[in-house]
């Protein structure tokens, strides 16, 4: 139990991590920080709720 519920906190750190230069590189290329702005809110918020989960 206790080696499944560090691996989903592992999991949203890493999400979170991994979130920040996807953002990034969307709001580059596309050249719209609305979208990228709204992408990081979801990402973000989804790897908020899989922290929350996991805790």
């Amino acid at each position: 139990m206790t080696s499944r519920r560090n691996g989903s906190q592992g999991l949203a750190h890493l999400a979170t991590i991994i979130t920040i230069p996807i953002t990034l590189l969307i709001g580059i290329l596309e050249r719209n920080w609305w979208g990228a702005a709204l992408a990081f809110v979801i990402l973000g918020g989804t790897s908020i709720l899989l922290y929350r989960h996991a805790r």
